[in-house]
């Protein structure tokens, strides 16, 4: 089949369609029955895969799943919103290449260099006006986030939350070590996290039981807990969902 008559079906498909890009897949195989069977035959692409990302795979000529820049093993993810393929498989990879690009001698020795010039120190923290304005700019920034919240539905303030949160979760994993930890790697190199974060659950009025059941518990390297940071990795449906399961 003429790939450049492929291609004007395409192009032709998504300026005159109305429909929302979810139904887009649907209709153009519908419209074009042919050349849809001849793109998911000619990529790497099936009837599960976007749209749009079918379309960025002929358009690119390409024929192979991308693989993650970083470790050149996992396949890549499609972001709808980008139009494009990510160019890591997870954020251990992404951070990886962030910390290296960040840790090299030379920006480090730049980055000295124009602090000094334009404030005098090396590090623009150190200036009390600096730390005065990020610490208000922080204040202001979780007050946005809690929205003026200052205690659960169980009356405890979001230091006394966390706290409480992290004894129930080293109860559980004394007493269900060997699910948690089979292997006994918790270490300053492997950290016990809650998948659904602690933040969340504060923000969410999680009960403490809930958030430290051992179904949100798991060890993770200290790189991607850093990465994570106050980020969930599941749902608040799938946190009650597992912990009552």
């Amino acid at each position: 089949m003429n790939t450049k008559h492929i291609y004007k079906t395409l192009l032709t498909f998504l300026v005159e369609t109305t429909t929302t890009p979810q139904n887009y897949k649907r209709l153009y195989s519908k419209e074009y029955p042919d050349e849809y069977q001849w793109l998911i035959a000619n990529t790497f692409l099936t009837n599960q895969s976007p749209f749009y990302a079918l379309v960025w795979a002929f358009k690119h000529s390409i024929t192979k799943h991308p693989l993650c820049k970083q470790c050149g093993v996992n396949k890549v993810n499609y972001r709808v919103g980008q139009r494009k393929y990510l160019d890591y498989c997870s954020s251990r990879c992404s951070m990886v290449i962030c910390r290296a690009k960040s840790d090299t001698t030379q920006m480090k020795k730049a980055r000295k260099k124009s602090m000094l010039t334009r404030y005098g120190v090396e590090n623009a923290s150190h200036i009390p006006a600096v730390k005065e304005s990020i610490s208000a700019n922080k204040t202001q920034y979780w007050a946005d986030i809690y929205k003026g919240k200052n205690f659960t539905a169980t009356g405890l303030t979001r230091t006394q939350y966390r706290h409480r949160v992290q004894q129930y979760a080293e109860t559980q994993y004394a007493r269900h070590k060997d699910t948690i930890d089979p292997n006994g790697i918790r270490s300053k190199d492997y950290h016990l996290d809650h998948i659904y974060s602690v933040t969340d659950g504060f923000i969410h009025d999680v009960p403490i039981n809930i958030i430290s059941d051992i179904s949100n518990l798991r060890l993770i390297s200290v790189t991607e807990n850093l990465a994570k940071n106050k980020s969930s990795h599941k749902t608040l449906e799938a946190l009650y969902e597992d912990a009552i399961n």
